[in-house]
């Protein structure tokens, strides 16, 4: 999340980054993010399926993707925010005409 945060701040203005940063870090309940994912791990995924995710992330491969994936979430984000967006208005719109 740490290098998510920094990796998105980096797309803000120079001047807002520290403070955006700062307020992410703050505001980011880590213990409940934590909570939920670990919650949604063990009901979606046998425990041979969890040994092989921790053993993926263990290993220099997945520590390698691993540390990528703030760049990724923060490079498809806007683009992807506005699909989603599209996608919304037009389904509202194919509702309200029936």
């Amino acid at each position: 999340m740490k290098e998510m945060t920094t990796t998105i701040a980096a797309t803000l203005p120079e001047s807002q980054r520290a403070t955006f940063t700062t307020m992410m870090t703050k505001n980011l309940d880590m213990q409940a993010l934590a909570d939920l994912m670990r919650d949604g791990m063990v009901k979606t995924f046998t425990a041979d399926e969890l040994k092989a995710v921790g053993d993926f992330y263990s290993s220099p491969v997945g520590k390698s993707a691993m540390a990528k994936m703030g760049g990724y979430m923060a490079n498809i984000m806007p683009r992807l925010t506005v699909e989603m967006q599209k996608a919304v208005a037009l389904t509202q719109q194919q509702m309200e005409a029936k």
